[in-house]
């Protein structure tokens, strides 16, 4: 997913407050390389045109009724539309047929002069392919504070959501296997407790989830704690026999 820089989104919603601000028109017409300034707006566009233009992220402006009026090249890059190709194009075109009423809710929030951040969904590229994408979506006004349009933010999580999908894939695996697997964090508090775990020492994952390892279980160790985190930043690994307490108050050895 996320995880995400503010620098740009920071910057563009300054520029484009200041736009709200200073904009003498009904609509803003954004347009890179195509701006219209006037005497009010033209330092105010001039930035907001370099933040575009520079973002690593795809930046998309559009009027309330969605059609497209600037692209960067960011966002060329990450939905394959060229500028000329996007411009004047109704949003929905990068939006997967299931999912347009999303536009709906983007449109209600945004009337309501709601922020939209980091809002995890997909979208489509212009060969076919879905990508997942991070939006941040944030209204236009004009000089009398009348929403006019809106300024997304995509930013491409397809990699992240892959990652995700992994570990959950390998979590379930572990969920799966027999033997007890519980992993800790530095401070020893329980942050995964497998069934295999649940079954040999009677504590569900709901129970155990942020207790103290050696203070549920009753760990007694054959090395001073000391010592065995000594081999552990050492080598990264120690494997020895240690005696533990089960719910219903058994002592077991285990490996």
């Amino acid at each position: 997913m996320s995880i995400d820089p503010p620098d740009d989104q920071e910057f563009i919603q300054q520029a484009t407050d200041d736009l709200s601000a200073l904009s003498s028109s009904s609509t803003v017409s954004a347009t890179v390389g195509h701006l219209q300034p006037d005497t009010q707006t033209e330092e105010a566009q001039r930035l907001f045109t370099a933040i575009i233009a520079s973002s690593e992220d795809a930046i998309v402006s559009k009027t309330l009724d969605g059609v497209i009026t600037s692209w960067n090249s960011a966002a060329v890059k990450l939905f394959g539309y060229s500028i000329q190709e996007a411009i004047g194009q109704h949003i929905t075109f990068i939006i997967p047929a299931h999912l347009r009423a999303e536009e709906d809710m983007i449109i209600a929030q945004l009337s309501m002069d709601i922020i939209i951040d980091h809002y995890e969904t997909v979208r489509v590229h212009k060969n076919g392919r879905l990508i997942n994408v991070s939006l941040s979506i944030s209204p236009l006004k004009d000089r009398q504070g009348r929403i006019v349009g809106a300024v997304k933010i995509a930013r491409d999580i397809t990699q992240q959501k892959a990652l995700e999908r992994k570990l959950q894939e390998q979590v379930a695996l572990l969920q799966l296997a027999l033997d007890a697997f519980i992993v800790q964090d530095d401070q020893n508090n329980i942050i995964f407790w497998s069934q295999g775990a649940s079954t040999l020492y009677g504590w569900s994952e709901q129970e155990a989830i942020g207790k103290v390892v050696p203070v549920l279980l009753h760990t007694r160790f054959p090395l001073p704690l000391r010592e065995i985190y000594a081999i552990l930043k050492q080598e990264r690994f120690w494997q020895g026999e240690l005696e533990q307490t089960t719910r219903d108050g058994r002592c077991i050895v285990v490996y």
